[in-house]
């Protein structure tokens, strides 16, 4: 049976990658994509039009009967058309043909990001350039985002009191268990300020705002980039970027912050940079109140490793840990959904 014209389903998606990204991206779904996955796949066409590019496919079943026609168009934003080819095919295939489409998006969103530099301020705070990887700070960030190391140093230590008790005081060996659960219930108490310790700023309802800035880089650039541009001189622009547009306007955008590169000698495209601001405390406060938790005390560490945490010893005392990485990288919806599943989790 034809489907009839009518019968298809259009979706606008916004990729998270500057439109210079675009053609990279097409070059990703299609051969990263589709034309490894040739038993799913078939008819896979890529080409021009007038406003971009266009990429059409089919979508086949396990029988190699066609199910789908499928066509994803360039812009701002894309545009996906699916269209089934049979009344039996159900809505979830759809659905899952939509995913698809989003998952190769996000993945190559993900390699994007490793050629992009990001910045991030506080009103009113010292200027901190960010970090990029969990070796700076090593002992905070092992000690407190991954508990890595508090882990070996508990069992390390439970070792020694088992060993210094059964050597030492042989009748007495089952005080050890007491000792220890004394030990780690003294961590878990203060846990929210151990972790509050690993951040830069402490987010209050008078000064609730984190200022946004992502630079894209040319893929494979990041090494030359960072041997050109030490942090010394990013932290310079940085600075710049704070006194002479966040203090004067109380956002950054994208247009300001180009000719201040510029002006440092750092070549970069306008659409290559995306500014933004968040709320962090009225994104906690709106989870705190939907679920009717107290509000927790909320920290900001400044690394541009995405993360997230939720921690404290009863909801009264709780603090939740946010980096500016993944205020970067996430939107508020999807920003609200971590912290969900971090409080769940």
């Amino acid at each position: 049976m034809m489907p009839s014209p009518f019968l298809f389903f259009t979706y606008r998606i916004t990729p998270e990658v500057p439109p210079s990204y675009y053609e990279k991206l097409f070059d990703f779904i299609y051969t990263q994509y589709l034309v490894p996955q040739n038993q799913r796949f078939i008819n896979i066409k890529r080409e021009p039009t007038i406003k971009g590019e266009k990429l059409t496919y089919t979508s086949i079943d396990q029988q190699n009967n066609p199910q789908l026609d499928v066509e994803v168009k360039s812009g701002t934003p894309f545009e996906l058309k699916i269209t089934p080819l049979n009344s039996a095919v159900p809505k979830s295939i759809v659905e899952e043909t939509k995913q698809d489409i989003l998952i190769a998006m996000q993945a190559f969103s993900q390699n994007a990001r490793s050629a992009t530099i990001g910045f991030a301020w506080r009103e009113g705070e010292k200027i901190v350039p960010e970090a990029y990887t969990k070796p700076e700070k090593s002992f905070n960030r092992l000690f407190l985002e991954t508990q890595l190391l508090f882990f070996v140093i508990f069992i390390v230590f439970g070792m020694f009191i088992f060993i210094t008790i059964a050597t030492a005081f042989p009748s007495a060996f089952w005080v050890a268990p007491l000792i220890l659960i004394g030990i780690q219930f003294i961590f878990v108490f203060y846990s929210n300020r151990f972790i509050a310790r690993s951040a830069e700023w402490t987010i209050t309802e008078a000064n609730p705002i984190i200022h946004l800035l992502e630079v894209y880089l040319p893929v494979g650039e990041m090494a030359d980039f960072k041997k050109t541009y030490p942090r010394e001189k990013l932290l310079a622009i940085k600075k710049e970027i704070y006194d002479e547009i966040i203090a004067k306007q109380g956002e950054v955008d994208a247009e300001s912050a180009q000719k201040i590169f510029l002006k440092h000698g750092v070549p970069c495209e306008l659409q290559n940079l995306k500014a933004k601001k968040v709320n962090v405390y009225s994104l906690v406060k709106n989870i705190a109140d939907r679920f009717s938790f107290p509000m927790p005390k909320i920290v900001v560490s400044n690394t541009m490793v995405p993360n997230a945490a939720a921690s404290g010893p009863s909801p009264k005392r709780g603090l939740v840990l946010i980096t500016t990485g993944i205020l970067i990288q996430l939107n508020e919806e999807e920003l609200l959904g971590a912290y969900v599943y971090n409080k769940n989790t």
